[in-house]
């Protein structure tokens, strides 16, 4: 892989869809597109500049290139940012049942607060 580019081994499933609807990262978000259910591709601001990504999830693990001058903090927030360091304890109970039931939903963080908190203040 080149210095625009990642690749981040799975340590079991990943649901990429669901993950990004967990950050509200989904559905009706301009600067996010979904060129393929398992690829997403995004547009973001850095603290080195602007930058924009693609990410694309394989059976084993998840490949991410990046282009403009904040794509190497991309790069280096992306698994955090999609959830792949996340390890949620196992819950009893419905809960439980949940994640037996989708076992690839992982929690991320989001790269900007500020983006976060503009796009729930628009659509209230």
């Amino acid at each position: 892989m080149s210095e625009s580019s990642r690749r981040h081994a799975l340590d079991g499933p990943y649901d990429l869809g669901r993950s990004l609807l967990l950050g509200d990262l989904g559905r009706q978000n301009p600067v996010h597109a979904r060129p393929h259910e398992a690829e997403l591709a995004r547009a973001c601001w850095t603290p080195d500049g602007p930058a924009s990504f693609h990410v694309r999830v394989m059976t084993d693990a998840v490949e991410a290139t990046a282009w403009g001058p904040g794509r190497a903090w991309v790069l280096g927030a992306l698994p955090t940012h999609l959830g792949l360091d996340d390890r949620p304890p196992r819950f009893p109970g419905k809960l439980g049942r949940v994640q037996a039931r989708l076992p690839g939903v992982r929690r991320g963080r989001t790269l900007d607060v500020f983006e976060l908190l503009i796009s729930h203040v628009i659509r209230q």
